[in-house]
């Protein structure tokens, strides 16, 4: 993930807090349905790739929480790079009788809102052959179905949507065959 925060010439902000889910599935945070996602970070990074520091913190069940950068406060463009690996990131829905990737991108906890947001899931070998044709974005606060433009080329889709506001979110829905992910 890449975040380009813009901090105000003011001393504000020192550096940007991130959650990112750790299990998936079921209905809520204590469904024992829900799967341990294996969330791992590889690293946190500025634009150059030189380490930007990072410390974790407990934001809830079943979310990795994350404080980015040291304690000086930060102005203007800043970018961070964070690199993570994660697995069982899939699951059958039965009313769609299909395996699903259904991710929000970047989230509805952000206070801020962002120019733009954009993303692509790249396919692992043999997976394009496994999409059933229903792939969706979504875009706005929690539970919204308003749709926004998605485009399928080969092994990759790809989402960019401008103007996302405060508590927004912008969300993939990837449909494959039923099995394909066990």
């Amino acid at each position: 993930e890449t975040f380009v925060a813009v901090f105000p010439d003011y001393d504000q902000n020192r550096g940007i807090v991130r959650n990112i889910p750790i299990t998936y599935g079921g209905t809520d945070a204590y469904d024992p349905r829900r799967v341990d996602t294996g969330l791992q970070i590889v690293s946190v990074t500025d634009e150059n790739g030189d380490p930007v520091y990072w410390e974790t913190y407990v934001a809830g069940p079943g979310i990795y929480g994350m404080y980015i950068d040291d304690d000086t406060f930060k102005h203007g463009r800043t970018t961070y790079v964070i690199e993570y690996t994660q697995h069982d990131v899939t699951r059958h829905f039965a009313d769609s009788d299909v395996d699903e990737f259904y991710w929000d991108v970047n989230g509805t906890d952000w206070g801020q809102p962002f120019g733009s947001v954009s993303a692509t899931v790249h396919l692992g070998d043999g997976l394009a052959d496994a999409l059933t044709g229903d792939v969706a974005c979504y875009r706005g606060e929690l539970g919204s179905n308003t749709t926004c433009p998605i485009s399928v080329d080969g092994d990759s889709i790809s989402l960019d949507e401008q103007e996302v506001g405060s508590y927004q979110n912008v969300t993939f829905a990837i449909g494959f065959e039923p099995g394909t992910f066990t």
